[in-house]
């Protein structure tokens, strides 16, 4: 086995990754059962939205649990197969936001981001079997350093989640509804959480202090995604009266 060779620190940042995740994905699991009461169907858009967001740690957190009980490096095309599942994340959430709030035109622009984002995989997935620095190099046996290409493409879905994401937040703050503003607060506050919680995980030095307040916030960001897409009874009752 490997753990001899694994830190303290890595083995921190494995089990608190490990937490976190679970707990997301349980929460996006919970958040597609409301379908089965609500027969809402951007739930299960926005369920597995959740489940996807955490995807961008799925292949760091196999890869030292697999080195731990096993020994073994997972080889970096590895790495990159899984990285390649991410953008899925913000197709789905488009689905979700267009389907809420422009039916009419929901094709037409889900269907432009799946254009961009079939001409990124479609180079993504050439460079891994051609030239894979151009996507990344490993820094440590657990970790990746993208390049500008990998980078440049999640500044721009930063971007289009960052600028929808306050179109919601408007577009829900002027309903008559006091659910729907609750929804449009949680929901807003759950992204922002997110994208805090990501930019820390990858762009501070790590610690165990940081990892406890970074792995915090991820977890809260899928909390309120829960309370905006399934608004608990328990919830309602504190903040809705109408």
């Amino acid at each position: 086995m490997g753990i001899e060779s694994v830190t303290e620190l890595e083995l921190l940042w494995g089990v608190l990754g490990l937490i976190s995740t679970a707990l997301a994905i349980i929460i996006g699991l919970k958040v597609i059962w409301k379908y089965f009461s609500s027969r809402r169907v951007e739930v299960i858009s926005a369920g597995f939205m959740i489940i996807f967001a955490t995807s961008g740690w799925w292949v760091s957190l196999s890869s030292i649990w697999i080195y731990i009980f096993f020994g073994i490096e997972l080889p970096l095309e590895t790495w990159f197969l899984f990285q390649a599942i991410t953008p899925i994340t913000t197709i789905l959430w488009i689905y979700t936001f267009t389907y809420l709030l422009y039916p009419k035109s929901k094709w037409k622009i889900v269907g432009i981001i799946v254009a961009i984002t079939l001409v990124w995989e479609i180079f993504f997935i050439i460079y891994i079997f051609t030239d894979p620095s151009l996507i990344g190099t490993k820094v440590s046996k657990f970790d990746l350093q993208y390049s500008f290409f990998v980078f440049g493409f999640v500044i721009f879905t930063l971007i289009i989640s960052i600028i929808t994401n306050i179109i919601f937040l408007r577009q829900s703050l002027i309903s008559d509804s006091k659910t729907v503003r609750w929804r449009g607060i949680f929901i807003f506050t759950s992204t922002m959480l997110f994208i805090i919680g990501a930019f820390l995980d990858t762009g501070i030095p790590l610690n165990p202090i940081s990892l406890l307040i970074t792995r915090s916030i991820l977890f809260l960001s899928a909390v309120f995604a829960y309370f905006g897409w399934v608004m608990p009874d328990w919830i309602k009752r504190r903040l809705i009266k109408e």
